[in-house]
């Protein structure tokens, strides 16, 4: 869908998660990345998709399906709300960005969440 332009979002799926904290989106990218089953089984890995891909898909991709045209990144005319995490996803091996916390959390540029 993705090389024919089909407009995605991925999402966390809550609460139908297999672990312990639906809201938790780190399991689902790394999924997006490896497409291993929790159980070993290949998930569809030739539908495996790169990190920069997942993360797209999971901020500006969601917001669009979900018609908010002003969220999903950080540029000028958007909301401002993002997140600091432990680790740069972009470069942790794909077997670890389930193992990825969020550190803080801003909406409208106000920190409202550290850990």
């Amino acid at each position: 869908m993705l090389d024919t332009g089909v407009s995605l979002g991925f999402s966390t799926d809550v609460p139908a998660t297999y672990w312990s904290d639906p809201t938790d989106p780190f399991p689902e990218l790394k999924f997006a990345v490896t497409r291993i089953c929790v159980d070993g089984a290949d998930g569809g890995q030739a539908q495996a998709v790169e990190i920069e891909t997942a993360i797209r898909l999971y901020t500006i991709g969601a917001a669009q399906a979900a018609g908010f045209p002003d969220t999903g990144m950080l540029a000028a005319g958007y909301r401002v709300d993002f997140v600091v995490l432990s680790d740069d996803i972009l470069h942790v091996p794909s077997e670890d960005i389930d193992k990825v916390k969020v550190v803080q959390t801003y909406i409208g540029g106000t920190c409202v969440y550290q850990r």
